[in-house]
């Protein structure tokens, strides 16, 4: 895979090291080590695709005006839109739900559950989930008139009226 910016560019090698060169005015061609699955290359930052078998997530380095991270920053990468909710019905009745990133521990926050005597159609929301220290959403739920109960994960900053996409489902799986 190769990227072309401006005034540099960067591709891909096959053992996934991304190698860049051109202009570096701003360290857009100072990509961090490891394994990436894609890059792209802009005027002063590139950005990149990390590979980790299973899961990917971006990094960017170079210019950082315009919300970029630079690759001193490349250690703190998280993947902040990959990730699940993992559900469990409790004895009592109760449903708990918990946030499973890509990469990483469950985090469990501190509201995380639906009660058994839930109102139908009524969203609860769990507290923040954060990472690292960096809040990234919160799990919503409401408990549906047939009885199952319907869950999302709504990132930080997302419209209230927007939809949010989940994982497909297989009823067939048991796991």
């Amino acid at each position: 895979a190769v990227g072309s910016g401006l005034w540099h560019s960067c591709g891909v090698r096959e053992s996934g090291e991304v190698k860049c060169w051109g202009d570096n005015e701003f360290g857009q061609t100072e990509a961090p080590a490891g394994g990436f699955r894609s890059v792209s290359a802009g005027g002063a930052q590139s950005c990149g695709l990390r590979d980790a078998g299973w899961a990917s997530w971006p990094v960017c380095w170079g210019e950082r005006d315009f919300g970029q991270t630079d690759a001193a920053n490349a250690t703190a990468e998280v993947n902040l839109d990959r990730g699940r909710i993992v559900v469990r019905r409790l004895a009592d009745g109760w449903t708990e739900f918990i946030w499973q990133p890509a990469i990483g521990e469950r985090i469990l926050p501190r509201r995380r559950y639906v009660p058994a005597d839930a109102r139908v159609d009524r969203w609860l929301r769990s507290s923040l989930i954060e990472l690292s220290g960096v809040a990234i959403g919160r799990i919503e739920a409401r408990l549906r008139a047939d009885g199952r109960i319907e869950s999302a994960f709504r990132p930080i900053g997302a419209r209230h009226d927007g939809w949010l996409r989940g994982s497909e489902i297989d009823p067939a799986a048991r796991q």
